[in-house]
């Protein structure tokens, strides 16, 4: 396990334009609007440098604004290094953290990154 302690390195963020110092090698927003689709599409892609080479995989959870509660929402496998967010609400604060984890337990959480929806 003691591979897993520094399995997630951080970086940078971009969110729909606007550049951001934040926890996750590469975080990116777009919005994917459709000619058939009225509403418009918020999606975060987070992505992360996988330094382990035991892990089964990654747990990501989010929170909703600052006092919500992290709450699991995805498991991807082993190697697997990235995972998309869609669906998100306009003009809402999401906060996101994520650990790799094997047969012996769970590294530590990487650190929080914060990511605004547009308003508009």
């Amino acid at each position: 396990m003691r591979h897993l302690s520094k399995n997630i390195v951080f970086g940078k963020a971009l969110i729909c334009m606007v550049v951001a110092l934040l926890g996750i090698s590469l975080l990116s927003c777009s919005r994917l609007p459709s000619e058939n689709v009225i509403r418009t599409q918020i999606q975060v892609t987070l992505a992360w440098q996988d330094n382990s080479s035991d892990e089964l995989g990654f747990k990501i959870e989010r929170k909703t604004g600052s006092a919500g509660t992290f709450r699991q929402i995805a498991i991807v496998g082993p190697n697997v290094t990235s995972y998309t967010d869609t669906g998100l609400r306009k003009g809402t604060t999401y906060y996101y953290r994520a650990r790799a984890y094997n047969s012996s337990g769970h590294s530590p959480y990487s650190p929080e990154i914060r990511f605004e929806t547009p308003s508009h």
